[in-house]
């Protein structure tokens, strides 16, 4: 079976780096792609933007990261792999407060996450780095990532290949 994703695109935001529960390292980020087209009935020129979530759990790539190669803006080719994942969340009020159902439990739902995840065959090139005048940025971190998350993970490193190519 072939599971493999191809994309070219802009950063959403710097990416974020976590440890999970157990200690592994793990970066967040999104990338969006576009693409236009003419409408041919109108003649108006058209255009729809996709989000990707993309995870990566390779330490030696996160590690290269870390360092302020991808940011905000910046222009990425990327190959992975698409998983999808389940976990349980809470129905919120407008509060942001737990609603409880009849039996006065929390109500809750399973929802679905589809990532893109860098894996053995995956690659990572920075086409286009920092944009001009962009400041210079620390990683940011946000602590550690929920178990579902960290059971993605398949315990070993991977290799990846991570290029700045100028143009």
């Amino acid at each position: 079976m072939l599971n493999t994703v191809t994309i070219l695109g802009h950063v959403g935001a710097d990416p974020i780096f976590n440890k999970t529960s157990t200690g592994r390292d793990v970066c967040n980020f999104t990338v969006a792609t576009n693409q236009r087209w003419t409408d041919r009935t109108t003649g108006e020129l058209q255009e729809r933007t996709e989000w990707h979530r993309i995870v990566i759990w390779n330490p030696n790539l996160i590690a290269t990261l870390q360092r302020g190669l991808l940011v905000k803006g910046s222009q990425v080719y990327l190959e992975g792999e698409l998983r999808t994942r389940a976990y349980e969340t809470v129905v919120k009020d407008n509060m942001k407060q737990p609603v409880k159902g009849a039996d006065g439990n929390p109500v809750s739902y399973t929802a679905y996450s589809t990532e893109i995840v860098l894996s053995n065959s995956s690659k990572l090139l920075v086409v286009g780095t920092r944009p001009v005048g962009a400041p210079e940025m620390a990683p940011k971190t946000n602590g550690t990532v929920a178990p579902e998350i960290a059971a993605q993970a398949n315990g070993q490193p991977m290799p990846a290949a991570v290029e700045d190519i100028p143009f």
